[in-house]
């Protein structure tokens, strides 16, 4: 993100931005997440606007939930498939 972004999202290795550099007051936000929920770096449209602005922090606040959750049933699948290369039975890997 701070590769696509370097004006307002904080870098890997410098931990600023080019907009602190020019305004030291700014707080630069660390993910892309952060950066889209912020009044003062979004555009003044999505303010404006409020399906945008609705459809964007839904967006962001259901992105963990979901990756979280999709996760789930890969990490059981492998656990399951490994348990049964390693000896146990059907029954006893669920």
């Amino acid at each position: 993100g701070a590769l696509a972004f370097p004006d307002v999202l904080q870098g890997q290795v410098t931990n600023s931005c080019r907009r602190q550099v020019w305004d030291p007051s700014f707080n630069c936000p660390n993910d892309l997440m952060q950066a889209l929920t912020s009044p003062h770096i979004t555009q003044e449209w999505w303010q404006d606007n409020s399906v945008a602005n609705f459809l964007i922090k839904l967006s962001v606040y259901s992105f963990p939930v979901v990756a979280v959750v999709s996760g789930i049933p890969v990490f059981s699948i492998v656990v399951k498939y490994n348990m049964i290369e390693n000896g146990f039975s059907k029954g006893f890997s669920f």
